[in-house]
């Protein structure tokens, strides 16, 4: 069974993320005390894709199938790193990044593809 990592933003804060089992039922409520400006769902990871070693000390390779934006995120959801990227082999440095736990978002041709990596 494939399984998807969610975020959830509350006022621009990360307020939860976690690993879902995969579904095919989303439920989204939407009232005037907790607006909201957009969904994005993802349930499909791209062909051919890895992230290694994790965790790391200073880069990350991340062997894409398919061109790609690469974004790294910290868990209050600023973003800290910004790449384009053609298929095959990046490597990430993150060489003097804080200790701790991020989130890189794939962005490709047809949707995107989020996963946790841990620099030690």
């Amino acid at each position: 069974m494939t399984k998807s990592f969610y975020l959830w933003f509350l006022f621009g804060l990360l307020a939860q993320a976690g690993f879902a089992q995969e579904t095919h039922s989303i439920q989204v409520v939407v009232d005037q005390k907790s607006p909201c400006t957009s969904v994005d769902i993802d349930l499909e990871q791209p062909e051919n894709f890895s992230i290694y070693p994790n965790p790391a000390e200073d880069y990350f390779i991340i062997e894409l199938g398919v061109d790609a934006t690469i974004k790294l995120f910290d868990l209050t959801g600023r973003e800290i790193l910004y790449r384009k990227a053609e298929r095959g082999s990046i490597n990430l440095n993150v060489r003097g990044l804080s200790k701790g736990i991020y989130i890189v978002k794939i962005q490709y041709y047809h949707g995107f593809f989020t996963d946790k990596v841990q620099i030690k």
